[in-house]
Formats: structure tokens, sequence, C-alpha cells
């Protein structure tokens, strides 16, 4: 199944602007700038999440936040989110289970520092089992 219509089955825009709502005032990083996250910043606004950076594994050396037109934002690696003291980190992936157990088992560690994070989409379980269905 195309990334885009995975968004479109998760009501992306809905979720998003719950979000939005939620996170109103809060500092957020978006941790994952690769096809999801092309994705989903070509095709939905997330101008209403007080994004701060985009975390990801190709930008591992950049400890400081900076701009990446390409983005769209700044961006920073993901063992320095901390240093940003983000409210929340929303994980911009498609599968969240290795990003997660990178989270908990690698960034946590190495830094001691840890922050706030969920995933940017909730599924529902019709959803989950349709998209495993696919996988199938």
């Amino acid at each position: 199944m195309e990334i885009i219509e995975i968004l479109k089955n998760l009501e992306a825009q809905k979720q998003i602007d719950r979000l939005a709502r939620k996170y109103k005032n809060k500092k957020v990083v978006l941790y994952g700038a690769g096809k999801f996250f092309e994705t989903l910043k070509n095709n939905y606004d997330i101008s209403k999440l007080n994004v701060i950076a985009v975390a990801d594994k190709k930008f591992e050396q950049i400890t400081e936040p900076v701009f990446d037109s390409a983005c769209g934002c700044n961006v920073i690696a993901p063992a320095s989110i901390y240093t940003l003291k983000p409210d929340i980190v929303l994980l911009c992936v498609q599968n969240d289970y290795y990003v997660e157990k990178d989270i908990c088992e690698n960034i946590f560690k190495q830094t001691k520092h840890k922050f706030k994070y969920r995933t940017l989409f909730k599924q529902t379980i019709a959803q989950k089992i349709f998209q495993e269905w696919e996988n199938f």
C-alpha cells in the first residue's frame, strides 16, 4: 500500500489538527525525515504544529539545530533531541516499532536524558488488520 493511501485511511489531516490543538503552544519535534515525512509534508498541512526540529539518523552529525531547505525546517540528530527540551516528540515514520526500540534502548541510555514521545498517527484496530492483511 502506498504511503499516501495509508495517510488517507488514517484520516491524517484530522489527526494532525487534533494534535495541533492538543499541543498548542508546545514545542514539537518530529522524528523521521524519510519518505513518510516527505509525503506528509507535501500533502498535508502540518503548519499548526509548533515543529521546532525534525530528527533523523541521517542528521546524526548535527548536534545543534540547523535549517535544512529540503525539510523546510530545522534538523537535528536523534541523540540531541533532549537538548531542545521538547514537550513532545511525534514519531513520523511508517513503522514505529524500531524507532521506539532505538529511542528506549539507545538514545535514552546514551544521553541519560528522556523525552516524551508518541506516534504521530493512531490506527484503529480495523486499520491495523487491513494493513496486516495487505502485507500478507
